[in-house]
């Protein structure tokens, strides 16, 4: 019986220009702001735990999140 096919590398982030972190500038619905940085490399799970941990130690009176999606903004858009 022949092996399954490898499953597609998972969506990452990206940028031209090289191997620097991208900046991410996050607001919550539960009021809070964050600014993290992120490797290039970085899953859409890992991005998730890495808001996860970082809003924890950022808002500790608050108490574990769970995000569940993310919504992308660009310059001049609207909510």
């Amino acid at each position: 019986m022949a092996a399954a096919p490898p499953s597609p590398r998972p969506p990452r982030a990206h940028r031209d220009g090289g191997d620097a972190p991208i900046s991410l500038f996050l607001e919550t619905d539960l009021g809070t702001r964050l600014a993290i940085l992120v490797a290039l490399d970085t899953t859409i799970r890992g991005l998730k735990s890495q808001v996860n941990a970082e809003h924890a130690a950022a808002f500790p009176d608050l108490g574990p999140v769970a995000v569940k999606s993310f919504q992308v903004l660009f310059r001049g858009s609207e909510v």
